[in-house]
Formats: structure tokens, sequence, C-alpha cells
């Protein structure tokens, strides 16, 4: 096979064998590529449309994943506004546009102000108590997947509504069902669909499980749960192609996936059980994010202080390798040119170019340093947006909030679900057109933002079917990950919760070894329709579907993460199987020609 010509599992072997020998070498990120340059030509190190994306992972700790429902709320729960009681009853539901005053609806307006005490960029609603409800959410329609599809309820209540939305007391299957029928929910604080529409819109994945107690991390990031493979290392590995110079970047204090315990770096690969995969940069905030890149050689008493020591240090180093009698030779050309890159990066402090500043923090909307989980969110955010457009690093990794969300459905909160929302809402827009602003510094042709995926994974997902102490189970005990995909991925959810009727409480409890409120079930791989949850109980038991129940929920919930990978490698299934074994999942993915 000719070095333009491999593919696949050819140039996933090869890059395999290529970090494994650079690792015992001791080579660096530069040596490693040139190596890869002279034995894989330009296949193995393709960054064209066809190539890999980015990818930033945002981990909802300790219980936090389950703020994402106010951004992305599911669907089905809106098929028809009986699912809903009117007027305050509406409330009931855990979805922070349906909220009163009373039960966390209030914006703390004071938070986005600017110094003056202004309004920092469009102002906010106050409460959502005078705001119609048909206008604090809107269907939109062109979606990929009904999660509900071919679903018959158990509960009469909730086959009336459902024939109230589709003339059937059975949800049509997604293949019986055109785009005109099929929708996802936006609410105002659902981020960059209004700007982008469908491009940036969510694919929502059930599987995995959660765990009776919160940990610093997330149940839902292995790929392969009995090897213990993370979705993040093994995009990390796939993304060694693009010559980012830190390949991942980890922010915050981790745990094991699943059982908890151990190292942050056992949160993205226990005991380097994935052989290959880039070692992690891991501070603990946005001002470590910052430090990896601090040049000593450019402070106060370094070498190259001065600028004109630096541009001089530069023109040596460029004029050395210029002169040099191998300068023209191709297996020689990685070298130098890395070389070169090294020293001109030497004398340039990138630390001040990622360093957020007041104008960043004013453009994302939240300018204060309090609450300080918003304010290192917003940091972090800021800080990740720049090394992306300098081509630093490949992936992002961190944490948000890290904190048991269930007192957001009140003001007692120190930000309750409607500030959050609309704290969530400003910076992740800001950060997806800082992206969009820019073309990928590897790939001229593509936007940055339009080549990195971001994914929402977590310990708890909870549920939106009801407010009341806002459950940590779900339906089923099912986890959940969201994916922005740029269109790789089906839009839509695959599997989920929704209410029966208006107000629905049954279930209702905080026991996570329970089932939470509502009825729903897990997804088929071919269709994207329902896999109800056992009906004898009306739909609840703990994930007892096609008699595998937490070996199904575990089989989902790899799919889940090997969707991750799907949408970081272009749609290359070949590459996504090097790490994912369980079944093929054609409901979600768009097919790709390679």
């Amino acid at each position: 096979m000719g070095n333009k010509e491999l593919r696949g599992a050819s140039r996933r072997a090869f890059l395999r064998g290529a970090t494994a020998l650079g690792a015992a070498l001791g080579w660096g990120p530069a040596k490693l590529l040139e190596f890869i340059e002279r034995g894989g030509g330009t296949a193995a190190a393709d960054c064209s449309t066809k190539g890999i994306q980015n990818l930033v992972v945002l981990v909802g700790a300790n219980g936090a994943h389950g703020y994402m429902h106010n951004l992305f709320p599911h669907p089905d729960t809106f098929a028809v506004s009986g699912r809903f009681l009117t007027g305050a009853g509406d409330s009931l539901a855990a979805v922070d546009a349906l909220q009163t005053a009373s039960t966390g609806g209030m914006v703390n307006r004071s938070m986005f102000v600017d110094s003056a005490g202004a309004p920092l960029g469009a102002d906010v609603n106050t409460t959502w108590n005078n705001v119609p409800i048909n206008q604090r959410f809107s269907k939109q329609y062109g979606a990929d997947n009904q999660a509900f599809g071919g679903y018959k309820s158990a509960s009469t209540a909730s086959n009336a509504n459902d024939v109230a939305a589709y003339g059937q007391d059975t949800v049509p299957k997604n293949a019986a069902m055109g785009s005109d029928k099929k929708f996802i929910v936006s609410t105002p604080h659902t981020p960059w669909f209004k700007k982008y529409g469908f491009r940036k819109a969510i694919t929502a994945i059930d599987g995995h499980g959660i765990n009776p107690f919160h940990i610093s991390g997330a149940h839902n990031s292995y790929v392969d749960t009995n090897k213990k493979w993370t979705m993040m290392a093994a995009a990390a590995t796939l993304q060694l192609t693009r010559p980012s110079i830190t390949p991942v970047i980890i922010s915050g204090s981790f745990e094991k996936s699943i059982t908890g315990g151990g190292t942050t770096h056992d949160f993205y690969n226990p005991s380097n059980v994935l052989a290959g995969a880039p070692e992690p940069a891991i501070v603990g905030t946005a001002d470590g994010m910052v430090d990896l890149f601090n040049s000593n050689a450019t402070l106060a008493g370094g070498v190259l202080a001065d600028p004109r020591n630096a541009a001089l240090y530069e023109a040596y180093v460029k004029g050395l390798f210029g002169s040099s009698k191998t300068a023209s030779v191709p297996t020689f050309q990685r070298g130098f040119k890395a070389g070169k890159q090294g020293a001109n990066l030497l004398g340039v402090n990138l630390a001040n170019q990622l360093r957020p500043t007041d104008a960043d923090r004013q453009r994302y909307g939240f300018t204060a340093s309090a609450p300080t989980k918003a304010a290192e969110l917003r940091d972090r955010l800021i800080v990740t947006a720049k090394a992306l457009r300098l081509g630093l690093t490949s992936q992002v990794c961190l944490t948000y909030f890290a904190d048991d969300p269930h007192d957001s459905f009140t003001n007692n909160a120190v930000m309750n679900s409607a500030t959050t929302g609309e704290f969530m809402s400003r910076v992740l827009n800001a950060f997806m057109d800082d992206l969009m602003e820019v073309p990928d510094p590897f790939c001229p042709g593509v936007k940055l933002g339009d080549n990195t995926v971001v994914a929402f994974i977590g310990d708890t997902p909870r549920t939106m079917t009801l407010r009341t102490n806002w459950n940590d189970p779900t339906c089923g005990l099912q986890n959940r990950v969201w994916i922005m995909s740029n269109g790789l991925l089906k839009t839509g959810f695959f599997g989920g919760d929704r209410t029966r009727t208006g107000g629905d409480a049954g279930g209702e409890t905080n026991n996570h070894t329970s089932p939470g409120p509502g009825e729903g079930g897990l997804w088929d791989f071919k269709t994207g329709d329902l896999v109800p949850f056992d009906p004898a109980s009306g739909g609840t038991t703990q994930g007892s579907v096609m008699g595998g129940n937490t070996l199904y929920r575990q089989t989902c919930g790899e799919a889940g993460m090997a969707a991750v990978l799907y949408a970081v490698t272009r749609g290359d299934i070949r590459a996504v199987n090097n790490f994912y074994s369980g079944p093929d999942f054609p409901a979600i993915q768009v097919p790709v020609i390679l």
C-alpha cells in the first residue's frame, strides 16, 4: 500500500505504532509528526474537511450534568400542551423557561451588568410570569429523530395526549414520520440554534447508568467499558494527526468513570490502558491553562525578555537551518520546520495571548468574579477558544459547576434555574462565535467552529419531567450525552423521558436506585425508535429493556461515546471501530463516503 493510501484501520494501525515507538524513544510531538510524515505521507496527517475535528468536552460533575436540560429540553414532553397543566402548573416540569418567579423562574439581573451597573449585552427577562407559555419555547421542525417513535403508552392519559398530537394512540415510527413532524425544542436559552440553525443542533443519546453517589467525573465516558477505554483518550489518539503542541488539556479535578476514586489521569485513561493515547496536560483552573504556555525565556530576567534578542535568536536558528546541507532533503524538512516554529514560539509568550481580558469577559456577557463557579467556567471557555484558534491543542476537557443542583428551582439558590440558563446561554454562544470568526489553523478552508465537536457528559443527567426536588434518577436510571457534531450525527433525541400528563408525579423520589418519574426508554440502533422500559411496571422499571437492563444501558452508552468519535473522525466508522466493539448504530450516523 502506498503511503498516500493509508486509510481507516491501516492509518490507525500506523499511528498507534508510531505513537508507541515515539514514546519508547522519548520523542516529543514535533519529532513524532516528522516520523509520521516520512512513513505515512499526507494521508496519515490528513487535515482536510474529511479529516479530524477538534473536541471540547464539558463535564457536569457532582450532579451538575442536569443543568443541560435548561438548554436542551427533551422534546417529547412538549409534543402537545396536554402534557403540561395550564398556568402555574406548568412549573412542575424541570425546565427554567416554564418556571414562575417563586420556583426559580426569575433571572438575577444584577449578575449581567457592567462595572457601571448598566445591562451587559441584551437585557434579560426578570421573570417568566407575564410571558405566555407558548412564547417560552418553540418547536423547531426538521429534526432527524423523535425519541418516542413507535411507542404506545400503558397510560390512558398519555395515550390521549398522543392521539391529540398524532391522531393515533401509538407514536408513529421514525420511518413513517416526515421531517415536518419531527422537532427539537428551543428555549430562549438554547445556545447556537437561533444563529446557526440545525447545523449546530444537538444530538442527545441515552445510555450508560448513574450511580447512587455523585462523583467528580462522568458515568458515561467509556466507549469500551470492559477495557476502560474512555471516549476522550480514544479521540485524542485519533487527533494525533493534528500537529498541536499540547494534544489534550484537562482543566478540573476528576475521578474515574463509574466507580469514582483515582486521579484525574484515571478519568482520562485509567492505568494507561489505552496504549498510544497522548499524555494530557492536567491543570486545575483557567489560570493553569494559561500557564501551560508561559515562556520563561521571555519573562523578566529571561534570555529573550528583550524582543530584540528574541528576534535575533529566531533569525539565527532559521539561518542555521537554511544553510544546512540537509535543508533540501525531504526527510529533514519536517524537523527543520518544527525547529523554526519552536524558535518563533520560544520568543513569544503565548500566555499573554491566552489570558482572558476584560473585553473578553464583557463579550461573554458576564464580567464579575462571583459566583466563582460561573467566573471559572467563563474563563476556561475563553482560554479554550484562544488555544484552539492558535492551534495549540486539539482537545479540551473541562468540568463546570461541580455542584448538586437540587435547589435550582427555588430563589434560594446562588444561581437558580433561570439565572443558570441565562449564564450558560451567554458563554456558550460567545464561545461558538469566537470559533466561527476564524478558519481552523490546520484546515484553512473550514471555520474553526465547523471543525470542533462539543460534547456534554456527566455523572447524573436528572430528568425534566418533575421539578420537585429535581429528581436524581431518570425514568430508567439511564444517563445522557448531548453532542453538537457539525452535521455528522442525526439531530434529535434517542431515548429519554417524558411526562404522561401535566405534572406527572409518578416515581417522585430522590432515591438513586429507584426509577424516576414519567415514562421512557432507550433506542433502537437501526431505526432510532424507542425501546421502552419494562411496561409491566408502567414503563419505569430500572432499564429493563430487551432482557438486558444494565447491559443494554451500557451498550447504548458506549454507542453514544462512539457517536462522539464518529463526529470527531468526520464519519470514519472504520477508525471508530478500532475503539468501539458494540453494534453498529446507523440510526445516529449521517452516512459519509470516504
